[in-house]
C-alpha cells in the first residue's frame, strides 16, 4: 500500500458517520470529485482512493463502508484494472449490498478517455459489460454517462479532461448532472 492510500484509509476512520444521502466509492475520479460543491444539498461521504482498483476497493471496503446507514452508493472504479481483474466487479456489488441492504446502488460504467489513452476505451466497453452484468445480477442501476462526456471518436471531450483520464471542472459539472438526473 502506498502512502497517499494510507493517509485516506486514515482520513476514512476519522470521518466515520452515522448517515449519508450519497457514499461515493471509487479511484481517482472520485477522489478528485469535489462532492461539497457539486452536491451542496446532499450530505455525501467521498471514499475515492487515487489509482484503485476493484480488487483495492474490495480489500478497503470494511473500511471504507463505515458509514452507518447509506441511502445511496456510487461505484466508479475499474479504469485502473486489467479486463480480467473487472471480473471481480459482481463481489464487490453484493458486498456493497450486504453492508446496505435498503440503500440504492449505482453502478457508473467507466467514463471515455482521451488522447494518449484513448486506447483503454476498447477494454472500458468490455469492461462496461461486465459492470452492467454485475448490477443486474445485484439489484444494482447501472448508469452510462460516456455518451454526454464522449466525443464522435467515443473519446472524452477535450474540454471535459484535464489529461485524457481525468475530468475537469467542467466534466464534473456534468458528470453530476447526469447523476442528479438519476437519483431522487
Amino acid at each position: 500500500m502506498f502512502a497517499h492510500d494510507l493517509q485516506r484509509l486514515e482520513f476514512f476512520h476519522r470521518d466515520s458517520q452515522e448517515e449519508a444521502d450519497i457514499l461515493f466509492l471509487g479511484d481517482s475520479l472520485i477522489e478528485r470529485f469535489d462532492l461539497e460543491t457539486h452536491f451542496p444539498e446532499r450530505k455525501t461521504v467521498n471514499r475515492g482512493i487515487d489509482g484503485d482498483t476493484v480488487s483495492g476497493v474490495l480489500r478497503r471496503l470494511e473500511d471504507s463502508l463505515n458509514v452507518q446507514k447509506v441511502h445511496n452508493v456510487i461505484l466508479l472504479i475499474g479504469i485502473n484494472d486489467t479486463l480480467d481483474a473487472c471480473k471481480s466487479y459482481e463481489t464487490l456489488v453484493k458486498r456493497v449490498r450486504e453492508r446496505y441492504q435498503d440503500a440504492k446502488i449505482f453502478a457508473l460504467a467507466l467514463l471515455p478517455v482521451g488522447g494518449i489513452y484513448s486506447d483503454y476505451n476498447r477494454m472500458a466497453i468490455k469492461a462496461n459489460a461486465i459492470i452492467q452484468d454485475a448490477a443486474k445480477k445485484c439489484g444494482a442501476t447501472y448508469l452510462d454517462a460516456r455518451p454526454i462526456l464522449q466525443d464522435e471518436d467515443g473519446e472524452l471531450k477535450e474540454e471535459f479532461t484535464v489529461d485524457g483520464v481525468h475530468l475537469s471542472a467542467l466534466g464534473y459539472q456534468e458528470l453530476t448532472w447526469f447523476i442528479k438526473k438519476h437519483i431522487s
